[in-house]
């Protein structure tokens, strides 16, 4: 599954601002950890393929499993796969064509 990376701005204390890469389903988990309004949301800027069976594993790893539950709830897997879908970079246009489509 492909996740565009997004360029967030994040302001630890009034003397560190932190720029960080991450998907888009960890800006939520960002704000509950740092307040709303110190984590500034910008542009995607790549792309990032990952594999939705251990993306759950991967956010406790990195975050912690209190932090994990505390923002996706007792729903936490079903939540998280939602969140995926929902920007999951779709592929557009046809696909490539087979060997055996090209001859004809």
């Amino acid at each position: 599954m492909k996740l565009p990376l997004i360029q967030v701005t994040v302001r630890r204390d009034s003397a560190t601002t932190t720029p960080v890469t991450v998907l888009p389903h960890e800006v939520m988990i960002l704000q509950d950890i740092f307040g709303e309004e110190s984590v500034q949301e910008g542009e995607a800027v790549s792309t990032y393929d990952i594999d939705p069976s251990e993306e759950f594993s991967r956010l406790k790893s990195k975050y912690g499993d209190a932090q994990i539950e505390k923002v996706f709830g007792a729903n936490e897997k079903l939540v998280l796969n939602r969140l995926l879908e929902e920007h999951e970079i779709k592929q557009r246009g046809r696909p490539k064509s087979t060997e055996q489509d090209e001859v004809k």
